[in-house]
């Protein structure tokens, strides 16, 4: 379940929606048109299980993959190419001042505070690590 105050980050991927909600917990439900229940999704980062980031501010999708950037500077992935085979996520890159992220085709979009929008290729980007 969303907690009280709703989400601050929302993707669609491997027909699922995922979200942060507002105390960093990261919840997914199927993505239909029919009411489903919000579960929290448990990853591990750097070595230790975690229900809440709070830090995550933004979440995109690419492929099977689900990407966050966190207020304190980090370009975060899923550490497989299938997201329902994922349970960690893995730093990938700095992402300095990041406020939204998105998408296309294969180029990853940061939208940062500073008013800047950068860009990262992912097509090269595969396998974990």
């Amino acid at each position: 379940m969303v907690a009280k105050g709703g989400g601050k980050a929302l993707a669609a991927v491997g027909g699922m929606l995922y979200a942060i909600d507002r105390v960093g917990r990261l919840v997914q439900r199927p993505a239909t048109h029919t009411a489903a229940n919000w579960t929290v999704v448990k990853r591990s980062y750097d070595g230790h299980e975690v229900e809440r980031m709070p830090t995550i501010n933004a979440l995109t999708s690419y492929g099977d993959i689900l990407f966050a950037s966190t207020t304190d500077n980090k370009l975060l992935r899923t550490n497989t190419d299938w997201i329902n085979e994922s349970d960690t996520w893995q730093r990938v890159h700095h992402c300095y001042f990041s406020v939204g992220l998105a998408v296309v085709q294969w180029m990853l979009f940061v939208v940062t505070r500073e008013g800047r929008i950068w860009r990262m290729d992912l097509s090269g980007l595969g396998g974990s690590s």
